[in-house]
């Protein structure tokens, strides 16, 4: 079974049994281990990057995921760099990335994220972004389980490759 959303479950008390996070948690019995660094860049849909050639940040159209109080990299990279004016905000990272592929406006997003949309660029000359910290969580105790073990290698393996991108 996979759960995604914004909310870290809490694994102490067994609502899940292995995490990805963007911070490290290791309180009780909970051990952790990072997986990839990844750098965040401002991304634009091609045709819109060309329009956008030269301007300042703070000038150009943000697509800005806004978590309730949560105040993640991106939000305090947007503050110092990015202006006031939004052309989205939304709080959810598919839904930045939907708008920002359909040309709606520029974000902040995992350089990774290229990867997988060749339809979209990287701004250039844009203030260097934050560098998010990818970790794998789980409970010391069933860290050693057959299908957690087998769950935390593949993760291991496939979302490693992240690492830098």
């Amino acid at each position: 079974e996979l759960l995604s959303g914004v909310r870290a479950l809490d694994l102490a008390n067994r609502e899940a049994d292995i995490a990805l996070r963007f911070f490290r948690s290791s309180r009780g019995d909970l051990v952790g281990r990072r997986l990839a660094r990844m750098p965040l860049v401002v991304l634009a849909k091609r045709a819109l990057a060309r329009k956008l050639r030269g301007k300042a940040p703070s000038e150009l159209p943000w697509v800005a995921v806004e978590l309730p109080e949560i105040d993640t990299p991106e939000a305090a990279w947007l503050r110092v760099h990015g202006g006031q004016a939004r052309a989205l905000r939304c709080n959810n990272y598919e839904v930045q990335l939907a708008a920002i592929r359909a040309g709606v406006g520029v974000g902040l997003v995992p350089r990774a994220a290229l990867l997988a949309h060749p339809d979209l660029i990287a701004l250039e000359a844009m203030p260097p972004g934050p560098t998010l910290e990818l970790f794998l969580i789980t409970r010391r105790a069933i860290r050693s389980v057959p299908r957690i073990t087998r769950v935390i290698d593949v993760l291991v393996s496939e979302l490693g490759k992240l690492d830098g991108q």
